[in-house]
């Protein structure tokens, strides 16, 4: 992470993200009334903000983002929710295993698997057209911040219960239900 065009920060996250944008409704242009992404981030530097950014672009341009704005989510959480929400995309901000000083844009594609070529190459190309911060959209984080906005929503409990009913369908019934409790007394003591 740190200032200029070859590192991690806001503006090569917007960047990316316009990028990704575009190739999403170039690609998905006969579902453009429908189209959704999921976005997750860690507990690493910027992660949140990160997270944010990209998600009110994407509202901008109309499309729906399913944004883990509450809590930091585990990386598996993202491609999990791409496929259970039948979204087009899905963006984790995360590092991963790297050093805790780094952070990085991991990008789902429609099928919860990690963008491979070509797709990759396609979107690494939409991102060089789509270099100039838009107008009005960068950096604007009013559009996630009402909360009224149908296109901006947290995922959080949704996914948490389709967890269930995967861990349900392919595990111990037992092992779920210990989740299950785990996680009632955790929104507990949040409220």
């Amino acid at each position: 992470m740190g200032s200029g065009f070859a590192l991690m920060n806001e503006l090569t996250v917007i960047q990316a993200t316009q990028g990704l944008i575009r190739h999403i409704q170039k690609t998905f242009k006969d579902k453009v009334k429908s189209l959704s992404v999921v976005i997750g981030f860690d507990a690493r530097h910027q992660s949140h903000q990160f997270a944010r950014l990209a998600a009110s672009l994407f509202a901008h341009e109309q499309i729906n983002v399913y944004l883990f704005d509450s809590t930091t989510v585990p990386t598996p959480f993202i491609p999990f929710s791409v496929q259970k929400l039948k979204c087009q995309a899905g963006i984790m901000v995360t590092a991963s295993h790297n050093p805790k000083e780094d952070n990085g844009y991991k990008v789902y594609w429609e099928n919860g698997a990690q963008i491979i070529s070509p797709i990759d190459a396609q979107i690494a190309d939409s991102i060089q057209a789509n270099l100039e911060p838009w107008k009005g959209k960068a950096w604007n984080l009013d559009i996630i911040k009402q909360k009224n906005s149908n296109l901006v929503s947290d995922p959080i409990e949704k996914v948490f219960i389709l967890v269930l009913i995967f861990l349900k369908i392919n595990f111990n019934f037992r092992f779920v239900i210990s989740i299950y409790l785990i996680y009632q007394n955790y929104v507990i003591f949040l409220n």
